[in-house]
């Protein structure tokens, strides 16, 4: 469940809510209800909306009746892609209660939602129940447009400036009632509650894999942060990952599991915004696994050098690294886009910035700690690392003077840091937002000539540097904005120049 959903610590408690509301009582035996009776699911979803969220909702029997823990988790993901402030957002088929909705309603009212209803039925049944909670100005139910899904403009057209945080969909999982029927036969324990949804709500043409995927194909251009989709059937998923990665790749999948039930939010945007790993990666995963391979690659780079090196090593030579190609100056701020604290070594040229003064030693560089796999995050280096590697004596003595060279390497980089006072207050970490790129070979090159790098309009990427830990130290660069290839030339700059992924990989 979302850390903050609040029925992740402890379920309600059946007996006391059964004491308090009377509809809800027949239903209850002990602190028990039985999930296998359909009146009993309606009777407690209604009861959990109004004593929770403070919502008078009537459930109707032959329409969905929708659970309320796991419809939260998908709310509260979307409210953290939403980020702070005011902001406008679209659910589409909203069903006949508008629960999305509500719950954004209450948890964010200053999140104004527009959701659409394709049934007539559940759209006055809606309309009705957002009226009844005083929701309406903040809340439009709309029907469904015709020939398209999302309420607005094809791209091109007149989208009167306004931008859209998210959208949200529960889309119909199956392409007919007979997979309905056979869904329902494939699962294990007790049978489940008695079917109370509508055909629509339940089936549509192709099943989600085609509704999702016209989502996708409709998405293109039009004026919204984030796309998002549940999606029910894991074999969907596959599908819906290709499809959504011959259009970007800047997408997620987050799994919601509550239970014995699993479902999937698809995730995707056409910007240049990058959500942190902590939001939509799993804190442990098994990169052999099928679910690994839909991922995208993190949003976090990161390496723990093997042997260990101090924090204060790392924070040398990386911050040598970082002056040589003009992202850091010993002398502190000279210009640079939004540097507060350090700055670029070349007047303009882009941004290194610590959050708050400069401490007095390497060892005072750290951050709150990001773990990730190093070997994933350093591109094809490693393969190139691997297949230089010496079979012979002679290059293995090689290898190990260059070892040698570049432990030496970080251990001067560490005392010149030791040295000096121009490091950034433990765990600050460092922003960087250059508007050149400077590291790359060509660049380096045209430097040494004299020659001075071509400014771009805008930073190439935004990223918080941290080196964290103290006697085994961590670098790791978090990735919040750009385009993945310029912030993947940086990183392999920073690591190859620091000598870090040398040492790494001669241990493999």
């Amino acid at each position: 469940m979302h850390p903050k959903n609040p029925y992740n610590d402890a379920r309600p408690d059946f007996a006391v809510l059964a004491g308090k509301y009377a509809e809800l009582k027949p239903f209850v035996r002990g602190n028990n209800i039985d999930f296998t009776d359909a009146a009993a699911l309606r009777a407690l979803t209604t009861v959990l909306l109004k004593e929770d969220f403070d919502l008078d909702v009537r459930l109707r029997e032959d329409r969905l009746c929708p659970t309320v823990a796991n419809r939260l988790d998908y709310v509260l993901l979307c409210l953290d892609l939403a980020g702070p402030g005011p902001v406008r957002a679209i659910d589409i088929g909203t069903g006949h209660v508008a629960i999305y909705a509500l719950l954004v309603h209450r948890l964010r009212p200053d999140v104004h939602m527009t959701a659409t209803e394709l049934d007539a039925t559940s759209l006055a049944h809606a309309r009705e129940t957002v009226a009844a909670n005083k929701a309406g100005g903040s809340i439009n139910v709309i029907a469904a447009p015709e020939g398209r899904i999302f309420p607005l403009p094809a791209a091109g057209e007149d989208l009167d400036g306004a931008e859209y945080a998210f959208t949200m969909c529960n889309p119909p999982f199956f392409a007919s009632a007979a997979e309905v029927e056979a869904s329902r036969a494939r699962k294990a324990g007790p049978a489940p509650a008695a079917p109370t949804a509508a055909a629509n709500e339940e089936v549509t043409r192709g099943g989600e894999e085609a509704f999702v995927g016209a989502m996708i194909a409709e998405s293109r251009g039009l004026p919204v942060r984030w796309f998002t989709s549940l999606v029910g059937r894991y074999e969907s998923l596959h599908a819906l990952v290709r499809r959504v990665r011959e259009v970007t790749d800047n997408y997620y999948v987050v799994s919601l599991r509550q239970a014995r039930t699993a479902r999937w939010v698809l995730i995707w945007g056409y910007g240049k915004e990058r959500l942190p790993d902590s939001m939509t990666r799993p804190a442990m995963l098994d990169p052999t696994t099928s679910f690994a391979r839909l991922l995208p690659p993190p949003n976090t780079f990161s390496i723990k050098p093997d042997p260990p090196r101090t924090r204060a090593e790392i924070a040398g030579v990386v911050f040598r690294a970082l002056e040589e190609c003009g992202l850091w100056s010993g002398a502190g701020a000279r210009g640079g886009a939004a540097a507060t604290c350090g700055g670029s070594g070349k007047e303009g040229i882009g941004a290194a910035s610590s959050e708050t003064e400069p401490a007095a030693a390497a060892e005072e560089a750290g951050a709150p700690e990001v773990v990730e796999s190093s070997r994933r995050n350093t591109g094809d280096a490693a393969d190139d690392r691997v297949e230089r590697a010496p079979d012979d004596r002679a290059s293995d003595d090689r290898a190990t003077d260059d070892r040698a060279t570049d432990e030496r390497a970080i251990k001067d980089g560490a005392d010149e840091a030791i040295s000096t006072d121009d490091q950034p207050h433990a765990h600050d970490p460092i922003t960087l937002a250059p508007m050149a790129n400077t590291w790359s070979r060509a660049a380096r090159r045209a430097a040494q000539r004299g020659e001075a790098p071509a400014l771009a309009s805008e930073p190439l990427f935004r990223a918080r540097l941290r080196i964290t830990g103290s006697d085994a130290g961590e670098v790791s660069l978090d990735w919040e904005w750009g385009e993945r290839e310029a912030v993947d030339g940086f990183w392999k700059y920073v690591l190859s120049k620091s000598g870090l992924l040398k040492l790494l990989f001669s241990r493999i």
